[in-house]
């Protein structure tokens, strides 16, 4: 076998896809998300519904929340809130818990939930709800999450709740307790067609010049 036939099948060989596994089991809470909002403030703050503010355990999508306090309230019942994930993830699930302050059912009901990798570009959540359920107004009562699990994640870098309903009837305002999310981060991985091809590219050159010298 001479040695350009050699590298041939190396390259070959270096050609064969290399399939990276993304388990459910890899998934893990997302913490340095951040949120923003066109909408008019009216109490609390809107870092508060990311940083595990009033949930009983932080860093967990299965937390409760006590309903009586507001982390985030606005004025109206039509907001658009975006999720920065700062880091491009494959989504795996979330939860949402509602709050109502121990007043008025203020808490988001309808909703669409849109993903993007460039926070200009969204695209509606396959498996997302359109609603979140009523909050309980009670002042001693905690909200359990609704918490969303994906059948297949969805690689996004930005998540978007379209807020178009509250279940407050004079619709005056509207509040969020928190959002948390859960992903695999998604790595920078070179393709295998560009590594091969270096590769590839480079054993050739090595050997044909090996011939043209002993060809001297």
């Amino acid at each position: 076998m001479n040695n350009l036939f050699k590298v041939l099948t190396v390259g070959a060989i270096a050609l064969t896809p290399v399939f990276v596994s993304n388990n459910h089991a890899d998934a893990a809470l997302i913490t340095n998300v951040t949120a923003s909002s066109t909408a008019s403030y009216l109490a609390g703050s809107l870092s508060n519904i990311t940083n595990g503010t009033n949930l009983s355990t932080p860093l967990s999508l299965s937390s409760t929340f006590a309903a009586s306090e507001f982390n985030w309230a606005i004025e109206g019942m039509t907001a658009t809130i975006v999720f920065n994930l700062n880091g491009t993830y494959n989504l795996d699930a979330f939860s949402y818990w509602t709050t109502d302050g121990g007043y008025a059912p203020y808490g988001i009901k309808g909703v669409t939930i849109e993903t993007s990798l460039d926070g200009s570009n969204y695209t509606v959540l396959a498996g997302a709800p359109t609603s979140f359920n009523e909050g309980d107004i009670s002042s001693t009562a905690t909200e359990n999450a609704q918490q969303v699990n994906l059948s297949t994640p969805v690689q996004a870098s930005y998540v978007e709740f379209v807020v178009t309903s509250n279940y407050y009837e004079e619709g005056d305002i509207t509040s969020v307790g928190a959002v948390e999310f859960d992903g695999t981060p998604v790595s920078s991985v070179p393709e295998p067609m560009s590594i091969a091809g270096t590769i590839l590219a480079g054993g050739i050159g090595i050997v044909l010049k090996r011939q043209r010298v002993n060809q001297i």
